[in-house]
């Protein structure tokens, strides 16, 4: 096979770079590299020779280039290759590096949980839009490319026997076509990789994307995770929700998709009791404690705080003006009371429940609750 060079790199140059900078591995290099196409091999010698900034650019660390390296360098490549996909994330050392720790023999099995190479590549592609050392998309609101697959290897190599881990490795999550089911995935594998960095670590699932039954109008109510199992089960979900207009996210096929506006944010929408309202009933009527469920929200969105999402839910809940619940309001205190699974026993200790006044005496303590956002009802409420 004979390469033509190309005008943009000069080829001899490059040649000579690896030669020099890697005298134990550049014979089976270039071995290698020989079986690349005109359109790979011009890629990769542009990269060993593009002089960025950038201390995590390729370009800087031809010295570890060895078979392994080269082999992530050109899945990568392949990902970028009839995608949108940028070509930047194959000139970074740190993105790299953790696909040749994903490429290992001796991680096999976690390859294999991700669907093997290909299903890899197809990890690469959903998550575009997170950004890396030598990208231009530094100020998206994601980890960086290199994190989110440390955070995927992880999640992958500890749950891939759990139940429907599929689903989250899949179309539904990490694959999916839609970034904003994507961010949401990233944002709770994140999670999950934060939590179990302690020694005590709180937040282990048993379960991914479990549906619920339950007697609400929505009845296909799906958990992002669950930890545990009945009668104890924690409920946990995920919302990487922004807080500007114009903005979709994937909870819109939940319910109420005819009333989700793009003229408000995600945030607003769930305030006036769309997109993922009918879900917090039906969580609500899954727990047996409010201790029992999770929802976490993401801190890397702009403009989203622990004050701003508490505020969300108060005026969900509850009018300042008439010191009553809303008409959600009304909503959600029924799925309380409905609840059969110990949640009402929680959240009203002092009430008889076969007193025939109960239920108005229970409004009453919860609207008392609920006007405060100190209150520990809201403790289920996690920016992170």
């Amino acid at each position: 096979m004979v390469y033509k060079a190309s005008s943009n790199y000069d080829k001899k140059a490059a040649i000579n770079k690896i030669c020099a900078e890697t005298p134990t591995h550049r014979e089976s290099i270039f071995q290698e590299l020989y079986t690349y196409s005109q359109g790979a091999l011009d890629s990769f010698l542009r990269n060993v020779m593009d002089d960025l900034s950038n201390p995590q650019a390729l370009s800087k660390h031809i010295a570890a280039l060895d078979l392994k390296l080269l082999e992530a360098w050109k899945l990568v490549y392949d990902a970028a290759t009839g995608s949108q996909l940028s070509p930047n994330y194959h000139q970074d050392i740190k993105v790299l590096s953790q696909i040749k720790n994903m490429l290992n023999p001796t991680n096999n099995n976690v390859l294999t949980a991700l669907g093997g190479r290909a299903g890899l590549i197809q990890i690469l592609r959903s998550n575009r839009n997170a950004p890396c050392y030598t990208c231009k998309n530094t100020g998206s609101e994601r980890s960086y490319m290199d994190d989110f697959i440390i955070h995927t290897f992880y999640f992958a190599d500890t749950y891939r026997n759990a139940t429907n881990f599929n689903a989250v490795a899949g179309g539904q999550g990490m694959k999916s076509a839609n970034f904003s089911q994507v961010n949401a995935t990233a944002h709770m594998i994140r999670i999950i990789w934060d939590d179990n960095q302690s020694a005590n670590p709180t937040f282990v699932p048993t379960a991914f994307e479990l549906s619920y039954t339950n007697p609400n109008p929505y009845p296909n109510c799906r958990v992002d995770a669950q930890i545990g199992i009945d009668p104890n089960k924690i409920v946990c979900e995920f919302k990487s929700w922004g807080t500007r207009a114009n903005e979709l996210n994937d909870e819109t096929v939940v319910d109420d998709p005819g009333k989700y506006t793009t003229a408000i944010s995600s945030f607003e929408n769930f305030r006036f009791g769309y997109s993922s309202f009918g879900q917090f009933r039906c969580y609500l009527q899954q727990i047996s404690a409010i201790n029992k469920l999770r929802y976490y929200f993401d801190e890397k969105r702009a403009g989203v705080n622990e004050t701003y999402v508490k505020g969300i839910f108060q005026k969900l809940i509850y009018n300042e003006a008439t010191k009553a619940l809303t008409p959600n309001g009304e909503l959600v205190f029924n799925a309380i009371w409905g609840n059969t699974r110990g949640l009402k026993v929680d959240l009203f200790l002092a009430i008889d429940f076969n007193d025939p006044n109960a239920e108005t005496e229970g409004k009453k303590q919860f609207i008392l609750k609920v006007q405060n956002t100190s209150n520990s009802f809201y403790s289920f409420i996690n920016v992170k």
